[in-house]
Formats: structure tokens, sequence, C-alpha cells
């Protein structure tokens, strides 16, 4: 395929929506650029404006402040906006769209038959070929929606969006009406793609796992504001806020009595007890919190911990998970943890965790 490929801009773009008690901001004036041929995952919970940033990419929906631009060509501000046809933009919706009484051949070349994309027959029938061999969609050409497989079908739906070669695409929550384990695999398959095609890509996800294995970077939304713009690495590594670490997977919290850390590290003392970890800058409100990916925590030997890394605590769920047991373990007067182990553990026993501090993200300074 020979995608274009064009530099988004969303400069100081707010939107808000009419409510019962006034009027509701969806976005409060977020900026974001997306490099030529790059994937900008935009993550966050429901209602945090994912939907409203790409509608008025898309051209759905016209901001009330700011504007957008593609390929340095202004597409939307206040009082002005270009129709969503003449953007040069492709979506790949959550359901996918898929006309039922079509064959793929025809959904595939349906843009390149009708509108302003229109070419050729024998233009039209190279590229749909092409994208079918690029989407793995051999011998399906002749079938319609209902006699595919889900996965065949967002297969298809991408190889619809990238039929017009537009400068920019975007995916609206695409793998979210898949069982658990289609998803996986067209995770993997559709990073593969994105890595192979030179189009700019925005991706709307509410999955952390989703975002890493897609994007270049990350924009995190919370309430309509840019919360962290960064590498999936950095997102992940290193989370701006403590509601970020929880989204990225540091779901244990624990509330330290004391912290001391200098640029990079700190130590979270709890009890008579000290966890190493990656130093965060300031909590809410300063008070000192942990968050713990469960990656990160192993048992460790014997039942006391006693260097610096370790900390002891109860077991209160032991939870069979199929490869060992999920364990809930209460640190007192701190919170819990969460640990693996191959074998079930007593409810009540005293347990000591060995915790990697790279797994560990301390914001705050002093209880």
């Amino acid at each position: 395929m020979r995608e274009r490929s064009a530099e988004l801009v969303v400069d100081s773009v707010s939107k808000s929506y009419p409510g019962r008690a006034g009027s509701s901001l969806a976005l409060d004036a977020l900026s974001v650029t997306v490099e030529p041929g790059t994937t900008l995952a935009v993550l966050g919970p429901s209602g945090c404006g994912k939907s409203t940033l790409l509608r008025m990419i898309a051209g759905i929906e016209a901001p009330d402040a700011g504007r957008i631009l593609l390929g340095g060509a202004e597409l939307s501000r206040a009082g002005f906006a270009v129709d969503a046809d003449r953007r040069g933009i492709n979506m790949v919706f959550q359901n996918y769209a898929l006309w039922p009484h079509l064959r793929v051949r025809d959904i595939i070349g349906y843009g390149l038959r009708h509108g302003r994309h229109r070419v050729d027959t024998a233009t039209r029938e190279s590229r749909v070929a092409e994208l079918v061999d690029l989407l793995q969609l051999d011998g399906l050409e002749d079938r319609r929606p209902a006699e595919i497989s889900g996965g065949q079908q967002q297969r298809v739906a991408i190889a619809r969006a990238l039929a017009t070669e537009p400068g920019l695409l975007l995916f609206d929550e695409p793998l979210s009406n898949l069982d658990v384990q289609l998803r996986a695999t067209m995770r993997t398959e559709l990073a593969t793609l994105l890595a192979r095609l030179s189009t700019t890509v925005v991706y709307v996800t509410h999955d952390v796992t989703e975002a890493l294995a897609l994007a270049d970077r990350i924009l995190v939304l919370d309430k309509g504001r840019a919360v962290q713009l960064d590498t999936a690495q950095a997102v992940f590594s290193r989370p701006a806020t403590p509601w970020v670490a929880a989204m990225a997977g540091f779901s244990s919290r624990l509330v330290p009595q004391l912290v001391h850390h200098d640029a990079e590290s700190a130590r979270a003392v709890l009890g008579g007890e000290t966890l190493l970890g990656q130093a965060c800058g300031d909590g809410p409100d300063g008070l000192p919190q942990v968050f713990i990916h469960p990656d990160a925590v192993t048992l460790a030997d014997g039942l006391h911990a006693v260097t610096p890394g370790t900390v002891s605590g109860i077991v209160r769920a032991c939870v069979y998970e199929g490869r060992g047991y999920r364990v809930t373990v209460q640190v007192p007067e701190a919170g819990s943890v969460t640990v693996l182990s191959p074998t079930m553990l007593e409810f009540d026993s005293t347990v000591a965790l060995r915790v990697d501090p790279e797994g560990v993200l301390v914001f705050g300074r002093a209880a």
C-alpha cells in the first residue's frame, strides 16, 4: 500500500455539552501533536473525553475553542469545519459497520467505487487484491459479513479504511467486542500491521495492554484533561500521577508512615520495614502513597522481612487461578499487596514478600 501520512495537530481544543446543571466540559484546552506515520493511543476511563476527541478529529463534531490541523491544513475551529468526507481521514468503528448485503471485496473497494476517491475498475481491483493479501483475507472475497468470524470482520473494516489511502486513520476501541482469546490474537496482528504501515494513527481505547502494545506514544485523559503524554514505556514505568499508576496496572496501594527520596529513588517506611522504589514526586495533598505492580512481588523465604525491599503481612485471601494462587496480603496499618503463589497459603498466616524496586512507585514526602 501507498498510504499517505500527515501530521495531526490538536491545538488548545475545548468542547462542552449542555447538561441539567449547566454546561459539562468534555475536553479542556487539550493540545497534542501526532507525528506523521506514528500511532497515538488515547487512554482513559469512560467519560474522560476519548470519544469526543475522536469525533472532532473525524469531523462529526466541531470544537468550541481551539483548532485541529492535518498536514498543515486547518480542519476545524470554532465556527468552521471541513466536511468529514473531505478530511482525508478514515475510521475503524467499534462495531465494524460492515454492510451485511455486500461481499468482502465490495466492502473493501466501496470507497474506490463511489464518491470523491472513485478510480477505474482495474485500479480498484488491484488495490483490493493488495489489501486482501495484506490483511490475510484470501479466500473470503466473495463472502458476506455474516459468513466470516469477528476477527475477519475486523480485518475487512481495516482494509476498507486503508483503501482510499488516508492521511490519518482513527480506531474507536476496535477490539472491545471480541472475546478475550481473540482480542489477544488480534492485538498482536494489529501491532504487526501498524508497524508495517506508514499511516498516522489515533487509537482510542480503555485497555492499557492495547495501548502499550500498539502505540508509539500514549495520551492519558481524565475528565477532559491531559494527565500524561509520553512513550508507552514511560507511561508504564513512570506514571505521572497515582491515578495513572493505578490505571497502568500498579494495583496494590500502600500508605507509608514516612517517605524519603531524592530525584530518582525513594524509601517508604511501613512500621519497622522499608520498601525501595522510584521517586514520583508529590502525591495528592502531599500525602505519601506507594503503588506496586503485581509482577514485582514474590514470596520471600522465612516468616519475617528483615532487609530493605521486603515487607511482611497477613494472608487475607487465597484464590486458585489455574497456574497458581492469587494471594491478598494485608500489611498492618498500610493496605494490602497481591502476590502469586504456587501453593495454597493458610488464611491468617504471616508471610514475607520481596518487592522489586523497579515495580514500586512512591508518591509524596511525609505523612
